[in-house]
């Protein structure tokens, strides 16, 4: 789920120094993968000096996790100034990913997943990016908790629809992404959908609103 959080980063505006450098981070990332990211690279994309990177941080490490905490205080914003949204288009929203990406949503995604894979073996990414996992997770769950509470869903299973809903996205990203997979992402897409009003959505006589009777 990083995708798209990685692409709100380029979003921000007025950023302080130490953002500058997080968010050109992310462009080096893009550009070189995560095996291909140096501290001197990364210099280059900000367009200051090798030191002044090992000034904010001494390690490829600790440049990598503040990017990801970056990004998931990014999400986090972003989560906020949605949390009033209908519950659907919450879920709608975080779930979504282009069918047609540019190119540099692909890098993003490419990244999302390097970070991963990487994470299997590196302790500071794997605890960030499980906060972030644990953000995003949080967001879903309290979309379908809020649509059951507003009539809007069925009283369906929480925690499991989440990690449904979090896994069949997932997968979507790393089929359209390793494999270029474009045609998946719109069958995704269309699956999705077909599990929110199907699955997920109440039926009208089921809506709390007309008593859940039925015609005589």
């Amino acid at each position: 789920m990083i995708e798209y959080s990685i692409n709100m980063v380029e979003d921000a505006d007025d950023v302080s120094t130490e953002q500058a450098l997080l968010r050109a981070t992310g462009q080096a990332l893009r550009e070189h993968g995560i095996e291909g990211l140096t501290t001197e690279r990364v210099a280059e994309a900000w367009g200051k000096s090798q030191s002044l990177v090992h000034y904010y941080y001494e390690t490829k490490t600790e440049l990598v996790t503040a990017y990801i905490e970056y990004v998931r205080s990014n999400c986090n914003a972003e989560y906020e100034a949605r949390a009033s949204d209908p519950p659907t288009e919450r879920i709608r929203w975080f779930l979504d990913f282009s069918a047609d990406p540019t190119e540099t949503e692909r890098a993003a995604s490419r990244v999302q997943l390097e970070l991963h894979a990487t994470a299997a073996h590196n302790d500071a990414y794997r605890a960030e990016l499980n906060r972030l996992e644990d953000d995003g997770r949080a967001f879903v769950r309290q979309a379908i908790e809020d649509g059951i509470t507003a009539g809007e869903f069925r009283d369906v299973d929480v925690e499991a629809t989440t990690s449904l809903l979090l896994s069949a996205h997932d997968g979507g990203v790393l089929r359209a992404t390793t494999l270029e997979r474009s045609e998946d992402a719109d069958t995704l897409r269309r699956g999705l959908e077909e599990y929110l009003s199907s699955v997920l959505g109440v039926e009208e006589d089921h809506n709390p609103s007309n008593g859940g009777a039925e015609d005589s």
